[in-house]
């Protein structure tokens, strides 16, 4: 059996991801939500959950910024959506699901430039396992 091309297969993925995510969510003109007891703690939320340091390049925390996966401008009427739709990929529990735009699950901790490229919309993140892919089908960086 003759081995498909490492491009071939991200041609297929990147199809893939593009028939599963919500290309728009990083459209941010809509009214953002109200000031929030959890937006003034999303930052030390995030470190506290993500660890005192980017998670990507471990740059050190205090250069680090708490970076909103769907767009904080979005709302939480957004996430509330979001969450509806995609309930039976994530095991939600309906009462359970009390999350808002700026609850630490909507979050990361990133280095600045990391923030950048998450927030131009240049990279996304994939849940595994999923239909497709296992965890032990993406290469560690080492």
């Amino acid at each position: 059996m003759t081995p498909v091309p490492l491009i071939t297969w991200t041609r297929h993925i990147i199809l893939l991801l593009k028939s599963l995510i919500d290309f728009h969510a990083i459209d941010d003109r809509v009214t953002p939500s109200a000031q929030t007891l959890r937006s003034s703690t999303f930052r030390s939320d995030a470190m506290v959950r993500d660890g005192p340091a980017c998670v990507f390049t471990f740059t050190e925390g205090s250069l680090c910024e708490a970076a909103h996966l769907l767009p904080k401008s979005k709302g939480d009427e957004y996430i509330e959506f979001v969450l509806q739709d995609l309930q039976h990929l994530y095991d939600l529990n309906k009462e359970f699901v009390d999350l808002g735009v700026d609850s630490v699950e909507n979050g990361t901790f990133l280095s600045p430039g990391w923030h950048k490229i998450i927030g131009a919309g240049s990279s996304a993140f994939l849940k595994t396992p999923n239909f497709a892919l296992q965890p032990a089908d993406i290469r560690p960086i080492k």
